[in-house]
């Protein structure tokens, strides 16, 4: 076991990989862990149980350890991972794929991830702003929709609200991931890194 801060970590081989988990000053007895507990299960392809509240740095130590334990010739799935950062830390770490409800579930609340950062459709500020969403984006709803009318379509309970959102957040994210990917192929991962996050603003 390792202490990090109030945290302890434990790495437990088994049959088809590892498993480890996360306390916060919370006691474990006969294997058997109590509330409080984030449970990071590592196994032949996966790492599960990460980005469940723990701060940040938190996440990317302990991911740091996980990945030492899958094999270097495998796909590397990350379990629940769906902001920007965390997909940018993951990939730096080698993961390779990452799911998660966050695209459609902010969009349901009325915010988009945009290249200059997230957008809260709710703000009056959009009340008549005729723009598209993200004027980078070539998406479905930014290509046909305003800012004003999403809003106007939340604000009315509107479900194509929702999917509208759903559709731009997920074309968002696949687009980054493209960019990504071509960003590793010309060997300037760090530089696109920074430069994303340099426009994207505060996460």
């Amino acid at each position: 076991a390792v202490t990090v801060g109030s945290t302890v970590r434990f790495l437990l081989s088994v049959e088809t990989g590892s498993f480890s988990f996360s306390v916060s000053s919370t006691a474990v007895t006969g294997g058997v862990v109590f509330i409080g507990v984030s449970v990071i299960i590592v196994s032949d392809t996966v790492i599960g149980g990460l980005s469940v509240g723990e701060p940040k740095e938190i996440m990317v130590d302990i991911l740091d350890d996980c990945v030492d334990h899958l094999p270097k010739e495998k796909a590397r799935y990350l379990m629940g991972v769906g902001t920007p950062d965390y997909l940018f830390e993951g990939v730096e770490r080698g993961v390779d794929m990452f799911d998660c409800v966050l695209p459609t579930r902010i969009a349901r609340h009325g915010l988009a991830m945009t290249s200059h950062g997230r957008v809260n459709i709710k703000n009056k500020q959009y009340e008549r702003d005729w723009s598209p969403l993200d004027v980078e984006c070539d998406c479905y709803t930014c290509r046909n929709y305003s800012k004003a009318y999403l809003r106007h379509l939340f604000k009315a309970d509107e479900m194509l609200s929702s999917m509208l959102l759903s559709t731009h957040n997920l074309h968002f994210l696949v687009n980054m991931m493209g960019n990504i990917r071509k960003a590793i192929e010309e060997d300037r991962f760090l530089e696109y890194k920074h430069e994303f996050y340099e426009k994207y603003g505060r996460f």
